[in-house]
């Protein structure tokens, strides 16, 4: 069983082509939350897979905060043990610590050993400090985040025990400093600009209420991986190029000059 995280869909892109490979079941931990619902149940030794993003090289509060309500069980109540745990990170650049630091978490809330972690550097969204990549770098991005997704999948499937994701020395310093339980930079205070279609998708894969809209940038974050995608290039959520689905701003009728002229002699006899 594969639990995922996903906050543009680059962590579902990558949860998919994970599940196809490996023939295995996708849970979306949003869901959870949305349906106050953290009871699963799982054949005792069945392979447990975590699937999220790096949020300022350390974990998302969303995953923390499910480690501690998630109940893993087996059809007999009993606890569950997996032969094989793995966590899959998705990133813009490298992860830093990120691994590490779920595996201590999953370990102290659930007593389950983290037995290999991989990372899936796909299109940067981290808005506030730059605009992410577009055209021919964007599809460049998108299809290394694809190739790596398989080859991932193929090492989760032979079992490897590897620490293999993007840590670089300075993303390991950084996460020195933000993998504490209070998150160095909140998510709520994200919003959608006034470019945003309203087109829903984001809030069909944000099912959990820690934020109400999804962190956006001037133009699409991503491709949206096997959905229904009505933009054109899958650009999504929010388009600047395209304003045909937008109304038009209609512009002030101006006097023409017969009008001016007409009204002059009156203008001009109301001077003192």
């Amino acid at each position: 069983m594969i639990f995922y995280f996903t906050g543009t869909g680059n962590s579902l892109a990558a949860a998919q082509t994970i599940a196809r490979a490996t023939d295995d079941l996708l849970v979306d931990i949003g869901a959870a939350y949305k349906y106050k619902d953290f009871d699963f149940t799982l054949a005792q030794g069945e392979q447990l897979g975590f699937v999220f993003p790096v949020y300022n090289y350390t974990t998302p509060p969303i995953i923390d905060a499910f480690l501690k309500r998630a109940r893993f069980r087996t059809g007999n109540k009993e606890t569950f043990t997996p032969d094989y745990c793995f966590a899959v990170i998705s990133c813009g650049a490298f992860v830093g610590s990120t691994a590490r630091v779920f595996g201590k978490r999953l370990l102290d809330a659930q007593g389950i050993n983290l037995d290999a972690s991989f990372s899936v550097k796909s299109v940067g969204n981290c808005t506030y400090l730059y605009a992410p990549a577009q055209g021919e770098k964007r599809k460049r991005l998108l299809a290394g985040a694809e190739l790596a997704a398989r080859e991932t999948a193929n090492r989760i499937a032979a079992r490897e025990h590897v620490r293999a994701e993007h840590r670089n020395p300075l993303g390991i310093v950084l996460s020195k400093f933000t993998e504490k339980d209070e998150k160095p930079r909140s998510t709520s205070e994200f919003f959608a600009l006034p470019t945003c279609i309203s087109c829903g998708q984001c809030a069909d894969q944000h099912h959990h209420d820690h934020r109400r809209h999804a962190p956006l940038g001037r133009a699409g974050l991503h491709a949206v991986p096997r959905l229904p995608a009505p933009l054109p290039r899958e650009r999504h959520p929010v388009r600047c190029e395209d304003r045909a689905s937008r109304p038009l701003r209609q512009p002030r009728p101006r006097e023409s000059s017969q009008a001016r002229i007409t009204l002059l002699p009156s203008l001009v006899q109301a001077i003192p």
